[in-house]
């Protein structure tokens, strides 16, 4: 059996859905099937865009990768190759309204079993949950939804076999949306059981916080790509409110790329007068690191505005058994 996975980015890309899509790649080889994956050849490195060579197939491990040319979403050609796939089973990763569209448009032909692995994207477009203040990105949010309500549900409904959601919750909304439930499965967010088992050095560890002045038990912490709908700003300001009560000593560990709040982020600190409390260490790759932070925090604070809140992050804090603060976006904390 062979399952072929479009995913519009991947490796050295990182995030949640490379994670996943990683894993799972992986686990289905256990099993004994054999893996293709589909993505496109430019990606953001740093707030760098990327363009990889086009059109070349790569192997990782026993993953073979076809990376073809990237285009706008509205030619959608750089998914040929994804259609003449000779898999049996094709899974789609991720959801942008004129992408999923246009490659259900594409595909709609294939006598072949299609599942789309949603990731929460399209439950946040149809509840239209985002932060901006941008009347341009307000108008953009709305015409997504327009768009996702009035064509992309009549395509899934059409064209998808399986839809797989992360959460009771996203279920719930798409069943609300007119999809039948015996075609919406739940697959619920995890990390590796060895996460659990795992010892943290804490002596490396706490070499790094002393560079930076962080004290053990002290801080808080968030792990995540940083754009304004994770909310960050929020948990600057609420150690504001604390700093001015007196609580002055906690910090603000903030791991992650910046995808353009940063700067943001450290200008209200600085006009706060906390910008000595937040300390960005910028992107970690070793898992191990990542880990042991969270053992030596306070808690770990994920005030988003738009997605799900039980992201792989969230988990490997809990995997520590580090107390979590998040926001009930799309009530998917109480379903779990």
């Amino acid at each position: 059996m062979k399952v072929a996975i479009y995913v519009s980015r991947f490796l050295p890309a990182t995030g949640g859905i490379i994670f996943h899509v990683t894993y799972l790649a992986n686990d289905l080889i256990r099993q004994g099937v054999n893996v293709e994956i589909h993505t496109g050849n430019v990606i953001t490195l740093n707030k760098k865009r990327i363009m990889l060579e086009r059109s070349h197939i790569e192997v990782l491990g026993k993953i073979g990768i076809v990376i073809e040319r990237d285009l706008l979403p509205i030619l959608p050609l750089h998914i040929r190759a994804f259609e003449k796939s000779d898999a049996d089973v094709l899974n789609i990763h991720g959801h942008a309204e004129l992408f999923t569209s246009n490659l259900l448009l594409t595909l709609r032909r294939l006598k072949r079993p299609i599942i789309l692995t949603s990731h929460g994207a399209l439950q946040t477009t149809l509840l239209n949950m985002h932060y901006t203040n941008s009347i341009f990105q307000i108008g953009t949010i709305v015409a997504k939804r327009a768009f996702a309500k009035s064509i992309t549900l009549n395509l899934l409904r059409k064209y998808v076999d399986t839809i797989i959601a992360s959460s009771d919750e996203e279920k719930s909304v798409l069943l609300l949306h007119g999809l039948n439930a015996e075609r919406v499965v739940i697959i619920k967010n995890f990390v590796p059981d060895q996460y659990f088992a795992y010892k943290p050095d804490d002596d490396y560890v706490l070499r790094i916080l002393e560079q930076y002045a962080v004290e053990p038990y002290n801080y808080v912490i968030t792990v995540s790509r940083i754009d304004y709908n994770k909310g960050l700003h929020q948990v600057v300001k609420a150690l504001a409110c604390l700093y001015k009560s007196g609580v002055r000593k906690i910090k603000y560990l903030i791991i992650g790329p910046d995808e353009g709040a940063l700067n943001f982020i450290l200008s209200l600190s600085d006009k706060l007068g906390i910008r000595h409390n937040i300390v960005y260490l910028g992107k970690i790759t070793d898992k191990k690191i990542i880990l042991a932070l969270n053992r030596l925090s306070l808690a770990f604070v994920y005030p988003l505005y738009a997605g799900a809140a039980h992201s792989l992050a969230v988990i490997e804090a809990m995997s520590q058994r580090t107390p979590i603060i998040v926001s009930n976006t799309l009530n998917s904390i109480c379903k779990h």
